[in-house]
């Protein structure tokens, strides 16, 4: 018998303060480390 698993992905929220009118640079940065950013 054969055990069917879900791969389940966990998905870590993350809130950032920036400096301010900072916030273009920093999202440009963590997009280039492959961060999604909304």
């Amino acid at each position: 018998m054969a055990i069917d698993r879900q791969k389940t992905e966990t998905v870590h929220w993350h809130a950032v303060f920036t400096a301010s009118r900072a916030e273009k640079k920093v999202r440009d940065r963590l997009e280039e480390l492959g961060v999604e950013c909304f």
